[in-house]
């Protein structure tokens, strides 16, 4: 009898265990819902070159990039190909989000001249992702979903803590300092000219003063 039992056990554990692990295996990854920035371009070009450098020195360009997928495509690479039909020119830097939709892409001329002037561009486009896609300046009535670029395949050696889901957060840029130089310039000024006109009516004083000698 409990043979039986402990086969009837054995014969119902098997199914549940190998379920489960399916379960596991399906179960979908923790980084699905994270966005997408993509840097397409000549190796070679100056341009391309300074969107890598912008988007690892520029602070808010930095806050996107760890926040989203990142990944950087040039012509001379296999998977280039397979976005080069839908790209509208090189270099160009697209955003996208979790579905691939592109919320917000530079090309060619239209790249902003300043790390600073693209992080505003981009941030605008997020703030109004309900209203459409953006493709630069201009807006296009159809905006067709384009497949994201494939992380890559290697992982780093030591996995950083992956960013959370969902649309980046953008916030503001940090206001310009103001001029500390001016105000000390001023105050320099403002102590040396209470000091003379105090000096003048001490002088003033003293030579108005009776039994003083005048020379």
């Amino acid at each position: 009898m409990k043979r039986f039992l402990l086969s009837l056990v054995l014969i119902l554990a098997i199914p549940c265990m190998a379920f489960a692990g399916v379960q596991e295996r399906v179960a979908p990854p923790a980084d699905q819902a994270m966005w997408y920035v993509t840097v397409f371009g000549v190796k070679a070009d100056a341009k391309f070159q300074q969107l890598q450098s912008w988007f690892n020195s520029d602070a808010g360009l930095k806050n996107l990039r760890n926040q989203c997928h990142y990944n950087e495509y040039t012509t001379d690479q296999i998977r280039f190909k397979r976005y080069k039909d839908g790209l509208p020119g090189l270099p160009c830097v697209r955003v996208q989000n979790e579905k691939g939709r592109v919320i917000s892409e530079y090309w060619a001329d239209n790249i902003p001249n300043t790390s600073d002037a693209l992080y505003r561009g981009i941030r605008s486009a997020l703030q109004n992702k309900a209203q459409g896609c953006l493709f630069g300046k201009r807006r296009r009535k159809s905006c067709p979903n384009r497949q994201p670029p494939t992380p890559p395949s290697t992982p780093p050696p030591t996995p950083p803590v992956g960013p959370p889901a969902g649309p980046p957060v953008l916030p503001p840029e940090p206001k310009a300092p103001g001029f500390p130089w001016l105000l000390a310039l001023l105050s320099t000024l403002t102590g040396a000219g209470v000091g003379i006109y105090h000096g003048y009516q001490k002088e003033r004083m003293d030579a108005s003063a009776p039994g003083v000698a005048k020379l």
